[in-house]
């Protein structure tokens, strides 16, 4: 397979799978998620595991091993793209990790107060403010290397 095909099916694959079960991830976060959610027992450990499995995920389409021609100057600035994408991608699950460790030890009664959710909540959000943009600019390469 060529670096130039295997830079494409770790795309599809991070798109395909990770993202999508991250996307599954945060949809079971927000449907649980109301104003009295925090101070009830619940299995935030769930979406903690499942967050950290995409974490894990990312070593499985890291692109830093592939190697594609130097006069393939779009693709690889698509390959330094996508590496920064899964960067970001990292850091926006731990963010998120980081708040359901605040929600369980609030709930759990464990020192974790109120401002330590709502501190880690205001970091996720910029993250994910940060890593949507990354992701925008990586369409946009991608979209270019594909035709």
């Amino acid at each position: 397979m060529s670096g130039k095909e295997k830079l494409i099916e770790n795309i599809e694959i991070f798109y395909s799978e990770i993202i999508e079960e991250y996307k599954d991830v945060n949809m079971a976060i927000r449907s649980e998620a109301t104003p009295l959610a925090i101070f009830k027992k619940k299995n935030y450990q769930q979406h903690i595991d499942r967050l950290r499995k995409c974490k894990k995920e990312i070593a499985r389409v890291n692109p830093k091993d592939i190697k594609l021609p130097a006069d393939d100057e779009t693709g690889l600035r698509l390959k330094e793209a996508f590496e920064h994408a899964l960067f970001m991608f990292n850091g926006l699950c731990d963010c998120q990790i980081q708040v359901q460790v605040a929600l369980q030890n609030t709930a759990e009664k464990k020192g974790g107060k109120f401002s330590d959710c709502s501190d880690a909540t205001k970091k996720m959000n910029e993250q994910n403010r940060e890593t949507e943009k990354t992701f925008h600019q990586l369409d946009v390469l991608y979209a270019d290397y594909l035709e």
